[in-house]
């Protein structure tokens, strides 16, 4: 059905191949738009048009050193301004899993100068069970959430005090905290697969959520499956709503993925419906093209970023009445 037909035309208004870049995170930043991506030797911060061209590379490397390479940093503004790099790796050490969080220094001209050193957050957990990447993460009351995992739906809160760890660990890493989850209303994945009926493969993490009114918090997912029972792995995506207020949980989710043909045809060996479809990072347009807060204003498109079979970026312009509509409620 995919490969026959553009089942999300109303939805995906344009896209753009922007470059080779590995997994972007854009986020508005005044004139220019904040970029981080993965590279082969380190990852660095940018700066990029709204046009996607002209970049200016910040002279510093954002990657801690025990951080390992396949490190995906998503941009993220916190409720005062100040802006996050959530650098969704893990490192394993003595048994326990971990991820990182950078944050933006300005100096007195309101510039980029600096980063704050990386605070590791650790699962509290014995077991690598639990590993995931892309987490997603969220502003609630002042405060940053992260969405681990959807089903069941994990949500972790950033701590902001230290707590002891082994001394062997506090050797290795300078600041490290642990994270625990918040209680959550959880959806169990047989009764969600057989109500609204995700055919396509285990559902991840994507984009940062963000808080719209009278809807609740908004991000991408990507999901990943063995097409035909050969050795191609693909990624699809779509969207999900998890609910503005605490406890947390699913409210509305895509049932089929956020995708045209186009996106899963190999002009090589023909639609084998194999594709690496990343989400990373999205932001709000009005009618006139302008960046907006979504708080604030009603918004009229989704500007999204994927990582595309780990090769280029694409930047997807989506309708968001379309997108939102698209959108079924979850019952559990």
């Amino acid at each position: 059905k995919m490969l026959t037909n553009d089942v999300n035309s109303k939805i995906i208004t344009s896209m753009q191949m922007i470059g080779e870049y590995f997994n972007p995170s854009f986020l508005p930043n005044g004139k220019k738009l904040l970029m981080i991506r993965r590279q082969m030797v380190g990852n660095t911060l940018e700066t990029i048009d709204y046009d996607f061209k002209n970049i200016n590379i910040f002279n510093y490397q954002v990657d801690h050193p025990l951080t390992k390479y396949e490190t995906d940093i998503r941009l993220f503004r916190k409720i005062n301004g100040d802006v996050l790099l959530v650098i969704s790796n893990y490192y394993e050490m003595y048994y326990h899993v971990y991820t990182g969080i950078r944050e933006l220094k300005y100096n007195a001209d309101k510039k980029i100068n600096t980063l704050t050193d990386q605070l590791m957050l650790d699962f509290n957990s014995t077991t690598t069970q639990i590993r995931s990447k892309n987490w997603s993460p969220f502003n609630y009351n002042n405060e940053i959430y992260l969405v681990a995992r959807l089903f069941p739906l994990t949500i972790y809160k950033l701590p902001e005090t230290n707590e002891q760890h082994d001394a062997m660990f506090m050797n290795e890493i300078k600041d490290s905290r642990y994270v625990y989850p918040v209680n959550t209303i959880t959806c169990d994945i047989k009764t969600y697969s057989k109500l609204n009926h995700w055919e396509y493969g285990d559902i991840r993490g994507g984009t940062p959520a963000i808080l719209i009114p009278n809807l609740g918090y908004l991000a991408f997912f990507h999901s990943t499956f063995t097409y035909c029972h050969n050795s191609y792995r693909t990624y699809l995506m779509g969207a999900y709503v998890i609910s503005s207020t605490y406890p947390f949980k699913i409210i509305r989710i895509s049932t089929n993925p956020i995708v045209t043909k186009d996106l899963i045809y190999n002009p090589i060996e023909g639609p084998r419906g194999q594709s690496i479809i990343f989400p990373m990072s999205y932001y709000f347009l009005d009618k006139k093209n302008n960046t907006i807060d979504a708080s604030v204003t009603i918004p009229d498109k989704v500007i999204l970023s994927i990582g595309y079979r780990d090769d280029y970026a694409i930047v997807i312009n989506l309708n968001y009445n379309e997108l939102i509509n698209s959108l079924s409620d979850v019952i559990c």
